[in-house]
C-alpha cells in the first residue's frame, strides 16, 4: 500500500513518515527503533520508544488486531490520544491557535519557550478523567521530545516544538548526526 506524497499528507502523517524509511505506509516496530536511533535516542530509549510505541498505537491504526504491531501511516489520526496539547486536529492536522495558545497558557512571557516544569503543569491541566492511557503517552511523548531536544538552558524553544510536530526536525537531526558520523569516519 503506496503512501500518499509528502505534500498531501498532513502534519501527523509526516510526522510518522520519518519513520518510514521503504515509504511504503507501514511502519514496522524495527522502523521506529532505527529512526530513533538516526535523530540521536540511545540504544535503551529507542528499544523502549519502539515498544511503547507500537504496542500503544498500533491497534488503532490497522484494520485488525496486528500480531506484528505495525502501525499505518495513513491512519495515525486514529491513534491520537487524549490528555494532551490538543495541537493536532482530529484528522491529523497542526493547529496554529491551539498550539499558540499552549505557550500562552502555561509558559513565561515571552512565551517562545518551555520547561520541562511548564510541560507537566499543561499536561495535568489537559488530562481527561480516567484517560490513563493517554495520559501516559502525553508523558511518554514530551519527556523524550525533551529527551531529544536536550536543552542547555532547561527550556525547549517554541520552533523546536513545532518542528517535532511536523516532522522536520526528525530530518533535520538525523542528517546532522549522518554528517558528524562521516566527520568523525574520516
Amino acid at each position: 500500500m503506496p503512501s500518499k506524497s509528502n505534500i498531501e499528507q498532513t502534519p501527523l502523517e509526516k510526522h510518522a513518515a520519518f519513520f518510514d524509511t521503504d515509504g511504503d505506509g507501514v511502519i514496522w516496530p524495527m522502523d521506529t527503533f532505527v529512526g530513533c536511533r538516526a535523530i540521536g535516542f540511545n540504544l535503551l530509549t529507542a528499544t523502549l520508544a519502539a515498544i511503547i510505541i507500537h504496542f500503544g498505537l498500533s491497534w488503532a491504526t490497522m484494520r485488525f488486531p496486528d500480531p506484528l504491531f505495525r502501525l499505518r501511516v495513513d491512519k495515525m489520526q486514529k491513534a491520537m490520544h487524549g490528555s494532551d496539547s490538543t495541537t493536532y486536529t482530529a484528522q491529523g492536522d497542526f493547529d496554529e491557535t491551539r498550539f499558540d495558545r499552549t505557550f500562552e497558557l502555561f509558559t513565561q512571557s515571552p512565551h517562545t519557550s518551555m520547561s520541562f516544569g511548564e510541560v507537566i503543569t499543561m499536561l495535568n491541566a489537559q488530562r481527561n478523567a480516567y484517560d490513563f492511557f493517554g495520559s501516559f503517552a502525553a508523558l511518554f511523548e514530551w519527556f523524550a521530545m525533551y529527551l531529544l531536544l536536550w536543552p542547555a538552558d532547561g527550556f525547549m524553544k517554541k520552533e523546536d516544538i513545532r518542528a517535532i510536530y511536523d516532522g522536520s526536525l526528525f530530518y533535520t537531526l538525523a542528517q546532522s548526526r549522518g554528517s558528524s558520523k562521516n566527520k568523525n569516519n574520516d
